[in-house]
Formats: structure tokens, sequence, C-alpha cells
């Protein structure tokens, strides 16, 4: 990937005009993503967003750039790059997809109310999962829950448990006990699974729900 770098900065006015070039230049910052050369894989982007681009195309690459600065550890870069590349009537996914990136990149920067605002009225298991991380980082430890709870609800568990399910029903679990809230959330209406499979959570699985008539555990971790 390097040396592909190397030779696309060094014959840059080659790069063919158009759709080819465009690939070429995105293929390549998704090998420099891939080797965590995240700083380099945004240049490539920046500059095709500056010169290159326009309509949904556009949009789509800022969106990615986006989320090369979120992983880079800059959300003032996602967020000026999510600005850079907005447009008028974008597709509806895209759409959704930039406003949760945003609402990341809020949260990263501490500005917890303006992020949990732009989830309001999406009930997606995406806006869920992130109203869940979002509640983690405030402490806000019962919306960690009902948020969790809610996930969980739009993500039916089976059997054997998957690692996402297994890290939620703990992530619901701790959150329980670091509420100290004696009612807990509404409880789902179906049963949770009564064991974890062996996975990362496994040391912290007697916080889990032991048989499908007993509610999650509330003691302190």
């Amino acid at each position: 990937a390097i040396d592909a770098l190397t030779l696309y900065f060094e014959f840059q006015e080659l790069m063919p005009v158009g759709a080819e070039g465009d690939v070429v230049i995105q293929r390549l910052a998704d090998r420099l993503v891939a080797l965590d050369l995240l700083g380099r894989a945004a240049e490539l982007l920046d500059h095709q967003l500056k010169y290159r681009l326009r309509g949904v195309e556009m949009a789509r690459v800022g969106t990615r750039l986006a989320i090369i600065q979120l992983m880079n550890g800059s959300p003032n870069g996602a967020i000026r790059a999510l600005r850079r590349s907005r447009l008028k009537n974008m597709p509806e996914d895209l759409l959704v997809q930039r406003r949760h990136i945003r609402v990341r990149a809020l949260a990263d920067l501490g500005r917890i109310e303006d992020a949990m605002k732009r989830l309001v009225g999406d009930n997606s298991a995406d806006a869920e999962l992130l109203r869940a991380d979002v509640a983690w980082r405030a402490g806000n430890w019962r919306e960690v829950a009902e948020a969790t709870e809610r996930l969980l609800e739009l993500t039916p568990i089976k059997r054997p448990v998957s690692s996402f399910a297994s890290r939620h029903l703990l992530r619901y679990a701790v959150a329980l006990a670091l509420a100290d809230d004696p009612d807990g959330p509404q409880r789902p209406n179906r049963p949770l699974p009564p064991a974890i499979p062996a996975d990362p959570n496994r040391p912290a699985s007697h916080l889990l729900p032991t048989d499908t008539a007993s509610p999650p555990a509330r003691s302190r971790p």
C-alpha cells in the first residue's frame, strides 16, 4: 500500500478522470485503512472531495471520510467532512448513516445532550445501540439499560447466543446494577436466554440471568 501511495502521488496527474480514477483512489484509501494508515487515507479522500466529486458520490465519499476521521480520533474532522459533503435530496439510508456518524462525533466531543437530540424519533436497532453507547459515556445507567433492552427486543436472540447478544446482555445487567434501581426498567415480554456460551465476557457471566424466570441481577458488581 505504501508503494501504491507513492506511485499515486508521483504520477497523480496521470490518474484517469471520471469514475474510473475515483474508484482507484477509493480502493487505495481502503488499503491504507486496512494498514491503519488512517491519516493518509483521509488525505486521499479529502483531495477527492475537494477536486473530483459532485452529487451523491460526493456525499458518499464524504461519509466515508467522516468515518475514517472518527477512527483516527478526530471527531471535529468527521463533522467537517459531513458539512463539506452535504447534499439536498440524499438517499434515506445515506442520511441516516450520516446522522449516526454525527451522533458519534458529538459524543466524542462530550456534547452528550446534542448527540441524544439527534436520535429523537429514530427507533432503529442502530439508534438504540448509539443511545446505549452515548448514555454509557454520560454515566446514565438507566438510559443504558432501557436502550439496551429495546436493542435486544429489536434483535431476536437465538441459540447459540451470539457474541453480540451476550455482550449486550452483559451491559444490560451491569447498567441495572449501576443504576441501583429496585424496580429497573420495564422487563421484556420474552424470557432472556439462561446461559451464555464461552466468549470474552464469560468471566462476568454471573451478572446475567441464570434461568428464564429470573430477572437480571441487580446487586452491585
